[in-house]
Order: structure tokens, then C-alpha cells, then sequence
């Protein structure tokens, strides 16, 4: 049987190898037999352990596993902060990095791919450059405000890549001009820079392909694409932890975290340590989850959104609370 390809790029540090370790397991834990995937890892100064828990991970499937790093001098004027490192802004410059590829697939590291990644693959650009998911909640027009837009917001952590037409618009060199002059402007670094260059360039990408982890919907206040939402949140394809605390610590607050520790438990980080198990992280908690559940509530009181239908507390495990064992999490 010929297998279809399909590359896919993430971008890690030492930090979040494990997270990148969950999120290939997964995709390789549910991938179909006639999909090969071309998995390639930015990086800078990723160590060896690292390195090697990762191609052991990378045996569990069909796949082949490369690592590339980019020009480090291209991002010194890279803002980080709390969570954001400079090995986000790497998918800046995906169009040079491979320049054989007409399309790509880049995913975020802190994910896990609960079905195949081939739909994703052959949506239709377009005839423009990205695919990706609109973020459309209220929180968001600080985001829209800071990158200077007024239409609309994608999330870059899920995206199909149209290199073909980011190098047409020589969208590499504009992004690093934005990066060296107005860096330190925008509160979420390079994704700001993409929504920037690339407004109105791209495609909307449905809910199920980028379920964030802290969903309500409140999120996506859009009452006439409920039905979209809920069955997104069934059925999602890729689960997105959003956030600085992820399911491996005590302080993360949202859900699926079952679905994440399943297969962090294939993974050579099987044994790693919960996160943030100290005794102030512990006498805080209760506190944490406490001012969770009372601005949520003061959000349904506010008729900000319907609790009983789609908010937060319909629990989306309830319906995927069994785990992937065969290629398919939907066997």
C-alpha cells in the first residue's frame, strides 16, 4: 500500500520536550495505516536525552523524525515572557526552513491529535496563505487591538501553512522587520506578528481541530455556531492545553487532562514528577478552583453564557472518557 504524507513542524526547548513527547505519541497512537508523517522539530540547543526520549517515541508509529535549527541571531530581539519563549517565533520562518514544500502543518507541542490529521491536510486555502482558528471571544480584542486589527483573530497554535504563497508575499522578511522594530508591542509575539501581516489572508478552521482545553462558550460567544461548538468538544481532533500550566501540574485548571496523562504514561516521561507540588501550590488550590467556579458562575448569572447546554460544566470527558488503543481514539 503507498502511504500518503503528511509534514507536520512543531518547535520545542528542553522545557516542553515532554509535552512534544505527549503530542507525538498521540498522533502516532491514532494514525491511520495508509498515513506516513514527516515529523519535523525546531529547536535550539535541545539536549540529547531529549533528543532520544523523542525518537523513541517516534518508534511507535509510522513516521520519520528530524530536527532543525534556525538561525539563532534572527530572533534576538524576541520578547519572552512568563510561558513564551523564543522557540514560538520559529514558525516565522517555516517558508525558508523548507523550501521544497509547497504546504505544512505546524501544531503547538502542548497538544495531543486524538484522530488523522489528513482532513486537516486537504483543506482548501483559498487561494490565500494560512488555515487557522478564529478566536472570537471577548477577551480577545486586546489581542486584535495590539496587533492593530479589526477583523478578526486566529489562533496560531493549529495551522496548515500555505508556503507557496508565503513566499510570494515575501511574508518571512516582513515578519522579521516586524519582529526587530515592534517586537516588544505585541502581547502575544509572533502570533500577533501572523495575524498582523496576514490579515484577511486566511481560512477559518472549524472548532474540532483546535479545542482549547479551557473552553466554555463564553470563549466563542457566538450563539448560532453552539451546535458547531458542542460537537466539537465530543469529537475534537486536536486538543489544545492552552495556558502556562499544563495537566503534568497541580496547578492546571480545565479539562481533558485524563486524555493527556494517558499518553504521557507511553511516553519516556512516564515516571516525571506532578508539577508544582508545593505546599504553597497546594494550600492555593482549592482557592484557584474556587475563583474559577465563582467567575464563571457570575458570567451565567450575567447571561454572559447558557451553563446548562454548552458551559463549562457539561464536562467534555463525559462523552471521550475511554482511551485510544488502536489507531483511531473513536474505535
Amino acid at each position: 500500500m503507498d502511504k500518503y504524507s503528511i509534514p507536520i513542524v512543531f518547535a520545542t526547548d528542553d522545557k516542553y520536550s515532554k509535552h512534544l513527547g505527549v503530542a507525538i505519541c498521540s498522533l502516532l497512537d491514532n494514525q491511520p495505516e495508509d498515513i506516513f508523517y514527516e515529523i519535523f522539530v525546531l529547536h535550539s540547543n535541545l539536549s540529547l536525552k531529549s533528543r532520544e526520549r523523542l525518537e523513541i517515541v517516534a518508534q511507535q508509529g509510522c513516521c520519520s523524525l528530524v530536527f532543525k535549527s534556525p538561525k539563532k541571531n534572527l530572533f534576538k530581539n524576541a520578547v519572552e515572557w512568563r510561558y513564551i519563549s523564543k522557540t514560538t517565533y520559529y514558525r516565522l520562518v517555516i517558508p525558508s526552513l523548507f523550501p521544497n514544500y509547497e504546504k505544512i502543518i505546524y501544531l503547538d507541542a502542548d497538544i495531543v491529535v486524538l484522530s488523522s490529521l489528513k482532513s486537516l491536510w486537504e483543506k482548501d486555502f483559498q487561494e490565500r496563505s494560512v488555515v487557522g482558528f478564529n478566536e472570537i471571544y471577548s477577551s480577545n480584542r486586546r489581542k486584535t487591538s495590539a496587533a492593530g486589527l479589526h477583523y478578526g483573530y486566529f489562533n496560531a497554535g493549529v495551522l496548515l501553512l500555505n508556503l507557496k504563497k508565503l513566499r510570494k508575499i515575501n511574508f518571512e522578511a516582513r515578519a522579521l522587520v516586524y519582529l526587530s522594530e515592534s517586537g516588544n508591542k505585541f502581547i502575544y509575539g509572533d502570533q500577533d506578528i501572523l495575524n498582523k501581516i496576514l490579515f484577511r489572508d486566511w481560512v477559518h478552521l472549524p472548532f474540532r481541530y483546535n479545542i482549547f482545553s479551557i473552553l466554555s462558550k463564553y470563549h466563542f460567544g457566538m450563539d448560532h455556531r453552539k451546535d458547531e461548538y458542542r460537537n466539537a468538544i465530543k469529537k475534537p481532533v486536536i486538543i489544545h492545553y492552552l495556558g502556562e500550566h499544563k495537566p503534568d501540574s497541580i496547578k492546571y485548571i480545565g479539562w481533558y487532562a485524563k486524555i493527556y496523562r494517558s499518553y504521557l504514561h507511553k511516553t519516556p516521561w512516564q515516571n516525571s514528577r506532578m508539577k508544582d507540588k508545593s505546599f504553597v501550590s497546594i494550600v492555593s488550590y482549592p482557592f484557584v478552583w474556587g475563583h474559577f467556579f465563582l467567575t464563571n458562575l457570575w458570567r451565567m448569572l450575567m447571561g454572559r453564557f447558557d451553563l446548562y447546554r454548552v458551559g463549562n460544566w457539561e464536562h467534555p470527558e463525559a462523552d471521550i472518557d475511554c482511551i485510544s488503543t488502536n489507531h483511531n481514539f473513536y474505535k
